[in-house]
């Protein structure tokens, strides 16, 4: 698989897939998904940014996978 623009990820099925997934966990009180800083950005990105920008860095990861991870990890009663 071939690196990709965040843009061409967000156009792909699973770009929009985990980007409507991010922003429903992001308004559930069930996940812990809070703004935080980026250095490598020099700014706060939103919860979604974040796992937005590192899907599109890692174009092997499966984002179905990852998002069934990450719900795991973040679920605010863990």
């Amino acid at each position: 698989m071939q690196a990709q623009t965040r843009q061409q990820f967000l156009l792909s099925d699973g770009g929009v897939h985990a980007k409507s997934e991010l922003q429903r966990m992001t308004k559930s009180t069930t996940y812990n998904t809070p703004v935080a800083y980026d250095v490598s950005v020099g700014r706060e990105l939103t919860f979604a940014d974040r796992h937005i920008n590192y899907l599109t860095k890692h174009p092997y990861i499966n984002p179905t996978t990852y998002l069934a991870n990450l719900r795991v990890m973040t679920k605010a009663s863990r």
